[in-house]
């Protein structure tokens, strides 16, 4: 799932970022679609602190979304 910026706020500590990854797939395996969104913020920079409005939709989520299961990259 690829994120995007979707809005950015000015805070104390600097920056926060919303991300929103859209997956909206057929499996790979059975062809069944699949349609996931998750929203994420980075607050402070560089530390996801936040998860949120998790929709899955034609497929199970296997274990819960945290902040340790972003990772994110700087290109």
């Amino acid at each position: 799932m690829d994120f995007e910026c979707v809005s950015t706020n000015e805070r104390n500590m600097g920056l926060e970022i919303d991300y929103e990854g859209i997956y909206d797939m057929p499996c790979p395996y059975c062809g069944k679609d699949i349609y996931a969104q998750v929203e994420a913020y980075e607050y402070p920079p560089g530390a996801i602190n936040y998860v949120r409005n998790t929709v899955v939709d034609g497929a199970e989520l296997q274990t819960e979304l945290s902040e340790q299961s972003f990772m994110l990259e700087e290109f």
